[in-house]
């Protein structure tokens, strides 16, 4: 569903749109078929875009966040080589070129270079590791503020884009349906951002009211105010926004490690960054906000047998999957392999236990590097798993380690079709 999804949204309307445009043209050449192309490609992309990155769980739910990541990271490349061909075709057929155009190619320009200091693809990693290593870009502003910026500008280009659309006569189509839509896209895509921004105000409050540091992990412990309207599956990762004075109020995605079944919230997060450090700081009582559940790491038990495997932070939203067994049984057996620096890292050792004593379909492999050294082999899997090529494995760990479990999955004839992961890189 999410692969049919994109492929019509982003690329069969758009494609059907140029090609009517096109054809009923009095006279077009093969840089004007490349301009309209292009061109319709970028205005449905930007609108699109906002749809779903709008961060509502049901949109999630069909476009994974993760997969929108990395749709957006190219298909923004995408947008700017179009606007930046469009402009170069019309000053190349001496067409006069209106001061829209020129403010789209400033914005998109601008757009593009907020976006790689935090979304990293292939054909940026190199600048923005080197942009994200200079001390003069921290003095001149902050990340947080720049990725304040990226949103405005990109809503502010969204107009621009439909205003020069409009004005390039490009919605008047003779096909009615595909006139219609291209029409109201922009309106439905404002009104839902719209609608986010009205869901997020009425989320329930929750309260810290626990805080522990386990190595680099900290657990954070919240009541909610209210369940009514707001829910989460085991697996699912949600957006933490905090209320309260000295931290900014900036979003951002962390783990669910509780299970949907308990009475409080609890989130396992790593100490990786300026945001991540200051939690512990907050004093107990502090407010805050948390949206979703979001994300597909969710394991059909029914449908599958399942294989999870974690490691380091990974190991949370499988944690919260294992908990939630304890409400919800497997109808089927469950391998779970978790791998850690230190028995404590573990998190809920003692759950763990008694998830496997009351659940006997249900295996747990610890692997403790500094108590004896396993790591994720072949010959591990080989041992623990039988009949490994027929069975679905759910994976979260850091890219390094996915990339070793894959490789090493791989010679038990085990597909990457049958691995399912969320991953915010590449």
């Amino acid at each position: 569903m999410f692969t049919a999804g994109l492929v019509l949204f982003y690329i069969i309307i758009p494609i059907t749109h140029a090609v009517l445009f096109i054809t009923a043209l009095p006279f077009v050449g093969i840089g004007d078929i490349i301009n309209y192309s292009i061109s319709m490609l970028a205005f449905y992309s930007i609108f699109n875009h906002l749809l779903i990155t709008a961060k509502i769980p049901v949109m999630q739910t069909l476009f994974p966040y993760d997969k929108v990541v990395k749709l957006h990271a190219y298909t923004g490349i995408i947008v700017l080589v179009g606007i930046c061909y469009h402009v170069l075709f019309k000053i190349f057929i001496g067409k006069h070129i209106n001061l829209i155009s020129w403010t789209l190619l400033a914005f998109i320009a601008v757009l593009f270079f907020l976006s790689i200091l935090w979304i990293e693809t292939p054909l940026t990693r190199r600048l923005r590791a080197f942009l994200l290593h200079s001390a003069w870009l921290n003095r001149i502003v902050s990340y947080e503020i720049m990725k304040k910026i990226h949103k405005v500008l990109f809503l502010l280009l969204g107009v621009l884009l439909y205003l020069h659309v409009i004005d390039a006569g490009m919605l008047e189509m003779p096909i009615p349906v595909i006139s219609i839509y291209a029409t109201i896209l922009p309106f439905i895509a404002m009104g839902t951002v719209l609608y986010s921004l009205i869901r997020k105000s009425r989320l329930p409050k929750m309260r810290l009211i626990g805080k522990r540091v386990i190595s680099d992990i900290a657990v954070l412990t919240f009541s909610v105010e209210k369940q009514k309207g707001w829910s989460y599956k085991a697996g699912q990762f949600g957006y933490l926004q905090w209320r309260a004075a000295g931290i900014t109020r900036e979003e951002h995605p962390f783990s669910y490690l509780s299970a949907p079944a308990d009475e409080k919230i609890m989130l396992g997060i790593k100490k990786s960054g300026d945001f991540t450090r200051d939690l512990m700081n907050m004093s107990l009582g502090a407010e805050a906000k948390l949206n979703g559940g979001f994300g597909n790491f969710i394991p059909d038990y029914s449908r599958e047998k399942v294989v999870m495997i974690g490691s380091g932070i990974g190991i949370v939203p499988i944690i919260s999957l294992l908990r939630d067994m304890l409400s919800n049984p497997p109808p089927s057996e469950v391998l779970c392999f978790l791998a850690v620096n230190t028995r404590e890292e573990l998190l809920f050792e003692e759950d763990l236990y008694r998830i496997t004593n009351k659940l006997p379909d249900v295996h747990v492999y610890y692997l403790i590097y500094q108590q004896d050294g396993a790591l994720f082999t072949e010959s591990l899997f080989r041992e623990s798993i039988k009949n490994p090529e027929k069975r679905s494995y759910y994976i979260c760990s850091s890219h390094n380690v996915r990339t070793i479990v894959l490789s090493e999955l791989g010679k038990l004839n085990v597909s990457r079709k049958q691995c399912h992961f969320e991953a915010f890189s590449y």
